[in-house]
């Protein structure tokens, strides 16, 4: 069961970007049975996964890298700042005419921005039922485990934070303009403690 999470949880990445530049172009239907086969898969492991200690903790742990996965892609999305200026770093030209190589990086980066909406709102919609069923199924001995955290996650996102920040005084002085990329590992970083907070439900 934990396999299948596994696949399903990381899979899902190539479906929303799929099923994101499809709305993009207009398509509706087609995303609602690739979503409903996604929500019947998910339901597999949800309903028969064994309660004992080991697998729930695989099973919980996966879940807890979707949250942190597809949370990160949903303020990516939301926030195409930094995409917008690469687009218009690639389009200021002091010549008129463009070379094939870079008019197909800014048709493909033009995609990805007119799909970033939606891949951002289909990305918090699957973190936030990751962390449901985390609330759901954890019980209370691994809630508590949970609820502690792992130390290295935090100071993981808080180095990424640090990182990011630099970044963006660097790019800020070199393009004279704010990308504030540090809102991904913020965002990441808020979105972990509404987790716990969550988890500390119920206890």
């Amino acid at each position: 069961m934990e396999y299948l999470l596994l696949f399903i949880v990381f899979g899902l990445y190539y479906v929303v970007y799929i099923t994101s530049v499809m709305y993009a172009g207009g398509l509706k239907l087609l995303q609602l049975f690739v979503y409903l086969a996604v929500a019947i898969l998910y339901l597999i492991p949800f309903l028969f996964i064994s309660n004992d200690y080991n697998s729930m903790q695989n099973y919980l742990l996966i879940l807890n890298m979707g949250v942190v996965l597809y949370a990160w892609m949903a303020i990516k999305g939301f926030w195409s700042k930094p995409l917008k200026l690469k687009i218009e770093q690639l389009t200021k030209s002091p010549t008129k005419t463009v070379s094939e190589n870079k008019y197909e990086k800014i048709e493909a980066l033009t995609i990805t921005l007119e799909a970033s909406k939606y891949k951002a709102m289909i990305s918090l919609v699957i973190s936030l039922i990751f962390m449901i069923t985390m609330t759901v199924k954890a019980p209370p001995q691994l809630r508590s485990e949970f609820m502690e955290g792992n130390p290295m996650v935090w100071v993981l996102f808080f180095l990424i934070l640090v990182i990011y920040i630099v970044i963006d005084i660097v790019l800020w002085i070199k393009r004279k303009k704010f990308a504030f990329i540090a809102i991904r590992p913020l965002f990441v970083i808020f979105w972990l403690i509404l987790l716990q907070i969550l988890l500390g439900f119920n206890q």
